[in-house]
């Protein structure tokens, strides 16, 4: 079955007959390039089974179905299922950037929430989240381009048409030649309805691959072939302060946490991750206790991180080193490659007092990443002691989250857990045996900076009464975004 079919189509300006018995015929997940002149009918191509003109003779049929037949348009272009990036691009001039997006979407009366969603994931994708809130006369003509390119994708239309929708984004580079340039290829996201958080991007032509239907545009290059306009790369500027992508996972799960109770995956390939965490637990029988803790990650090829930790406790008026501890974590896979992503950590705890024996653990973190933005983690651990009682704990932690502060996710709130049996650690701190539960917030004033607030409340005797965590932490370091790896999948929503 044809996806799209042009039959017997004819056109006329006036005296100018443009188009002249055209038939056509699209297979649905083809793309299609058209080559000519100036004048030549490939943007009353575009037009026609857009809806925006009206054959003067012939059908025009999308899915077997008659949308427009010899003067008259029978679907309307708002029900064609059609997204369209015009040559002038068509911004509304009075609207913002993130309302020119949500403009469609409202038109198809998408929830309110979802298209918000949808609006914040395509601005990351075309590295314009941090323009959401400029007018078109305030952008470069790079990025009006992909201010229309981006309000063509989020409707996730069956049919993509581009009338050259790449000229001013080579301009923009060729202005920017030494601009970091993107990490991560936008693929087949129409037909899977996938939108990655990855905010920097190298947009191909190959986007269109897995899109029923492409007609594109490319005036002035009529030398090119087909094969070589289907290899043919442009890349887009994006924001310098964003962080690299660690194996295709979102920007989030890149840091390695996303909470402070659970880790996430792996960071990119070395790039660093410096934590200052304060823990505080007052327990029903006894005195409350502080623990601070230091940490450096640094992340290696080959999905490795690496890192080391300080604690120092302060108990009863007196503070005193506590561990330090040797921490490896490996991630089996590329991101979404595997389900749940899982990755291996280990720790070595060196007890720095007499009263705290060395001790080792070992964890399975798995985490993934829901529509709408919602972000899910476990870590399943057991943990030995080495000396004195040589007593075994095993529990797990876990975390659920989204943000509340759109489109940057500035902020984002859930729900945190943490469970451990087994061994109970006594002396010091006391017991913390049972499950703990409570709310979780995260804070992002910039895109390098993070703060993670929890405070749990026991559900046991052997549990703290209340016990709260917090975690500052300071991403830097990594590879330029045009040797990031390029990601295993777009993120999935």
């Amino acid at each position: 079955m044809n996806h799209i079919e042009l039959d017997g189509v004819s056109k006329t300006f006036g005296e100018r007959a443009v188009l002249n018995d055209l038939s056509l015929q699209v297979e649905k997940a083809e793309r299609l390039v058209l080559f000519g002149p100036s004048g030549s009918g490939k943007t009353t191509i575009l037009r026609l089974v857009a809806g925006l003109d009206v054959p003067d003779k012939g059908e025009i049929r999308i899915e077997d179905r008659i949308v427009a037949s010899s003067g008259k348009n029978l679907i309307p272009p708002e029900k064609r299922d059609v997204g369209m990036v015009f040559q002038d691009l068509a911004l509304w001039p009075h609207m913002t950037v993130q309302q020119n997006l949500m403009f469609g979407l409202n038109v198809r009366k998408v929830e309110k929430r979802e298209a918000e969603v949808r609006v914040l994931q395509m601005l990351h994708r075309v590295g314009l989240e941090h323009r959401s809130e400029a007018k078109p006369h305030q952008l470069s003509g790079g990025e009006q381009q992909r201010v229309a390119l981006a309000r063509a994708l989020v409707s996730q239309p069956s049919i993509l048409l581009m009338d050259e929708p790449l000229s001013s984004l080579e301009d923009e580079r060729k202005r920017l030649p030494n601009s970091r340039r993107a990490a991560s290829r936008i693929t087949s996201s129409v037909q899977q309805r996938k939108f990655s958080r990855t905010p920097a991007m190298r947009i191909s032509l190959r986007i269109l691959s897995h899109v029923a239907f492409a007609i594109l545009l490319l005036a002035g290059r009529t030398t090119a072939n087909a094969q070589e306009t289907e290899n043919r790369e442009v890349v887009v500027q994006a924001e310098g302060e964003e962080l690299p992508t660690a194996y295709g996972a979102p920007p989030d799960m890149s840091h390695g946490r996303i909470s402070t109770l659970t880790k996430s995956y792996v960071l990119s390939p070395f790039s660093f991750e410096l934590e200052a965490g304060y823990e505080g637990a007052a327990f029903r029988h006894g005195l409350p206790s502080h623990l601070f803790r230091q940490e450096i990650e640094m992340g290696l090829p080959a999905r490795f991180t690496v890192g080391v930790q300080n604690q120092v406790e302060h108990f009863v008026g007196e503070t005193r080193d506590r561990s330090f501890t040797l921490e490896a974590r490996y991630a089996l896979a590329n991101w979404n490659k595997l389900p749940l992503n899982p990755a291996i950590s280990a720790e070595y705890r060196f007890g720095l007092s007499n009263a705290l024996p060395d001790s080792g653990e070992i964890a399975l973190l798995i985490s993934h990443d829901f529509p709408h933005l919602i972000e899910w983690a476990m870590n399943i651990f057991v943990d030995r002691e080495f000396g004195g009682g040589r007593s075994t704990s095993a529990g797990f932690a876990q975390s659920i989250e989204m943000p509340v502060l759109l489109p940057e996710e500035k902020l984002e709130v859930g729900l945190e857990m943490q469970y451990r049996s087994g061994g109970e650690t006594t002396g010091f701190r006391g017991t913390t045996k049972g499950l703990e539960i409570g709310p979780t917030l995260a804070w992002r004033p910039t895109k390098k900076v993070r703060f993670d607030l929890s405070p749990l409340i026991g559900c046991s005797d052997h549990t703290p009464v209340v016990q709260v965590f917090a975690v500052f932490s300071f991403s830097f370091g990594g590879p330029a975004a045009a040797d990031a790896e390029i990601p295993a999948s777009a993120r999935g929503h």
